[in-house]
């Protein structure tokens, strides 16, 4: 028997939960395709590019499923008893339900609920509607422009401080975090890891005092243990304070890379990367070489570690770069000279990134505006800008402090 709506010719419309339904079988169905993506047939470009958008596709599932946690939780408040959404569904908990559906290990189900609780709307004691306690990291989920990791970071580091600081300290707190993890004023977008570091110093300046009794406990908390094994090596194990963390992982990072003797490029070496064999004599080289009282002076004025953003390894393993190369007339003194460790000092010399100074004269390593640019990062636009046309060529690469 034939519907009266389809009769008379009108299209009965959509409920929300034939559209959700709708939209995420299609979004699978597309997504299904990748399986016939065979990575090693893309060029360097491509394959990049093709990571990069999985990258902005899985941020934008994450911020969907955290919003669907914070959904589930309100569905299954405690006051509901065994009528609420998760115990109807044989789960004791919003978080286990999620585990149950996603089949994603517990800890994970609990990092979407912990995010979920601080991003989501809430209900007051007395069942009236709030905002999420994190607006901004809200709306940048709901965007896609940041996923679980960036959400967790901003809101763990910042939720036990909320309480101690003005409201506009937190708000400036969120939004410079935001900034610095998605591009947001044209700067590379730094790592959940790195962000993360970032957020423990704004809490260290927003609330000092409160930051003291987490200190000692971590200090308190310090081991470190040395196990020799039967065949020679050595197991380590313990735990470091944060303060030790950040002075013992750099020296790990640059014994454990690949790392060469401070030496030039050899001639099959200059060749390799279509540059001029080696012009200068050995004892020229060695004229070039900035001695140890030059080094301490680099040191004592770039500071203690490599001069690039972001990079920790102590100046006592890092090379001594020539701002101008020797080719161009640039002089082995401490003004034409910087402390590099051995990944960023190769970087500028074979690759598109170079070395300027800054209007305080501060060094500043300086990307090219391909890397800057990169579709696959998911840039977001700069806060309350919604006519943002790009970076600025003359841009401020370092994150915002």
């Amino acid at each position: 028997m034939q519907s009266t709506s389809a009769a008379s010719g009108v299209e009965t419309p959509e409920g929300p939960d034939a559209v959700a339904a709708r939209i995420a079988e299609n979004a699978l169905s597309a997504v299904a395709e990748l399986a016939s993506i065979n990575p090693a047939q893309l060029s360097a470009n491509a394959l990049l590019t093709y990571v990069g958008v999985l990258g902005n596709i899985a941020r934008l599932v994450e911020g969907r499923q955290i919003g669907n946690v914070g959904d589930i939780a309100r569905r299954s408040d405690t006051d509901a008893g065994f009528e609420g959404l998760a115990a109807r569904h044989g789960s004791s908990s919003p978080t286990g339900l999620f585990e149950k559906i996603t089949g994603v290990k517990n800890s994970t189900a609990h990092r979407y609920s912990k995010v979920a609780e601080q991003t989501t709307p809430r209900v007051s004691d007395t069942g009236l509607p709030l905002d999420p306690m994190f607006t901004q990291t809200a709306d940048a989920l709901a965007e896609g422009t940041i996923g679980l990791d960036v959400a967790e970071v901003i809101t763990s580091a910042l939720a036990p401080v909320l309480s101690r600081v003005a409201p506009e300290q937190a708000d400036w707190a969120e939004n410079t975090l935001l900034g610095n993890a998605t591009g947001a004023y044209g700067e590379i977008p730094v790592t959940a890891d790195a962000l993360r570091q970032q957020a423990r110093m704004f809490c260290v300046a927003l609330d000092p005092d409160g930051v003291e009794p987490t200190a000692e406990e971590l200090h308190q908390a310090r081991a470190l243990l040395f196990r020799h094994q039967d065949d020679g090596s050595m197991r380590i194990t313990g735990t470091l304070s944060p303060e030790q963390a950040a002075q013992v992982t750099p020296v790990f990072d640059a014994f454990m890379s690949k790392r060469t003797s401070p030496k030039f490029m050899e001639t099959e070496e200059l060749a390799a990367h279509g540059e001029e064999p080696e012009a200068r004599s050995k004892q020229q080289e060695r004229a070039d070489v900035f001695t140890p009282k030059q080094r301490l002076a680099l040191i004592a004025r770039d500071g203690g570690t490599c001069v690039a953003a972001d990079c920790d390894i102590p100046a006592w393993l890092c090379e001594a770069h020539h701002v101008h190369g020797w080719a161009k007339d640039g002089k082995t003194d401490t003004t034409n000279g910087v402390m590099l460790c051995w990944w960023h000092h190769r970087l500028v010399e074979r690759g598109e990134w170079s070395l300027t100074r800054d209007n305080t004269g501060q060094p500043r390593l300086v990307p090219p505006d391909w890397y800057v640019n990169r579709r696959y990062l998911g840039r977001r636009r700069k806060p309350g800008d919604d006519n943002d046309t790009g970076p600025d060529p003359g841009r401020d690469t370092r994150p915002r402090t």
